[in-house]
């Protein structure tokens, strides 16, 4: 005997997809907000100051803002793409298989552009995760001594980029 007829609990389950799709969209206009408006000047874990959080979410963004942009750096904007992807496959396709796979990748794929922007010495916060795999892994290799090391390395992370934002 079954409780709920499968018509009905396609029904039901095909609703939670979206409004999962569309808490996911939420997430990523609220994302972009708080890092857009992300001030150093904040009051946050890494700063105690009187003044009021200039963040559109008040205090509990700049917190936030402060988290990301001190673990993952300014890449952490790519947030924010994956979250409308995941929004997309969620309200049209009803379905985010292997999810734990996206959420690592996406993670991954932040975390190596970030080591990309390392090694060319682009001028954006960077994270703390990058910055330690940069210095404990990378920098000891003096690639930036050998211009084909440096080329052959890019590459190498170019692609890896490439494979964590397609599963992602």
């Amino acid at each position: 005997m079954q409780l709920i007829s499968k018509k009905y609990k396609n029904f039901i389950i095909n609703r939670l997809a979206e409004i999962s799709g569309l808490v996911f969209l939420s997430l990523a206009i609220l994302t972009f907000g708080i890092l857009f408006s992300y001030s150093t000047l904040d009051p946050s874990f890494n700063n105690a100051t009187d003044h009021e959080a200039q963040n559109i979410l008040g205090s509990a963004g700049a917190k936030i803002a402060d988290l990301l942009i001190q673990i993952l750096g300014s890449s952490s904007y790519i947030l924010v793409l994956f979250f409308i992807t995941w929004s997309y496959r969620l309200i049209i396709f009803k379905k985010l298989p292997y999810f734990i796979i996206n959420l690592f990748s996406s993670v991954a794929s932040i975390l190596v552009i970030d080591l990309i922007f390392l090694i060319y010495e682009v001028q954006i916060l960077h994270g703390f995760l990058s910055l330690e795999i940069f210095n404990s892994l990378i920098e000891p290799l003096s690639i930036k001594n050998n211009i084909y090391l440096e080329i052959v390395f890019s590459f190498i992370l170019s692609i890896l980029f490439l494979s964590f934002f397609s599963i992602a």
